[in-house]
């Protein structure tokens, strides 16, 4: 799991219920697989980051919470899904993130709306036309 690091940009800010994800973990392993990209891809899609990752191999796009998880619960390591094509650049890499943060569990308010606002920003308002 050290190749693993979670995603700088993932917009929830705050990890929560990690203690009952860690228990679940624990009892009953990870069914689905995290979605991570390629420190590569994350790195062209994101320049410059290379300090915030560390020296991890891999980015969870989708698997944030259960990453935290798995590191309470001890696990040695977790299924992964190795996907770049989420990492063509770092709009498609924060669409990945919040699509998966919504079917997951709610966003708080404000999570929402800074990751809302950073989507306004890159594609326009749903009125602006092609």
């Amino acid at each position: 799991m050290q190749q693993l690091v979670r995603n700088p940009y993932n917009p929830r800010v705050e990890v929560k219920a990690i203690e009952d994800m860690a228990d679940s973990l624990t009892g009953r392993g990870i069914i689905q697989p995290l979605t991570v990209v390629t420190r590569q891809a994350f790195l062209q899609a994101h320049p410059g980051q290379e300090r915030a990752l560390g020296n991890a191999e891999y980015v969870v796009v989708d698997g944030n919470r259960r990453l935290a998880g798995a590191e309470l619960a001890g696990l040695d390591d977790v299924p992964v899904h190795i996907d770049d094509s989420f990492a063509q650049d770092a709009d498609t890499l924060l669409e990945t993130a919040l699509t998966a943060a919504v079917q997951h569990e709610d966003l708080e308010p404000l999570d929402e709306a800074k990751a809302l606002e950073r989507l306004v920003q890159v594609h326009g308002s749903q009125r602006a036309g092609p």
